[in-house]
């Protein structure tokens, strides 16, 4: 297992300084770099190609904080197999 206080450490020699090129190191300009154009929130329905017989599936989706509120593509696919391979399974299954 590697060794975590090696992260920690830090050079006795090196100092923090309140320079304003230390306050934020990481901002760069939207001429440089593009925000990306996150999608608005909204409900979609979906019934998986027909595999939901009695009533679409509804998701709700809201990018607001970030991209854990996206249905993504790999959770489709999830969702496709676990309804025809494990549908009576899962049939009074919350979530």
């Amino acid at each position: 297992m590697p060794d975590r206080t090696a992260d920690t450490d830090h050079d006795s020699d090196s100092k923090c300084s309140g320079d304003d090129d230390n306050a934020a190191p990481f901002t760069i300009s939207e001429d440089l770099v593009q925000s990306p154009m996150h999608k608005q929130a909204s409900i979609t329905s979906t019934d998986f190609n027909g595999l939901l017989k009695s009533a679409p599936l509804l998701l709700s989706e809201d990018l607001a904080k970030g991209n854990g509120g996206q249905a993504w593509p790999a959770g489709y696919v999830l969702a496709s197999y676990l309804i025809r391979k494990k549908l009576g399974e899962l049939r009074d299954a919350t979530m």
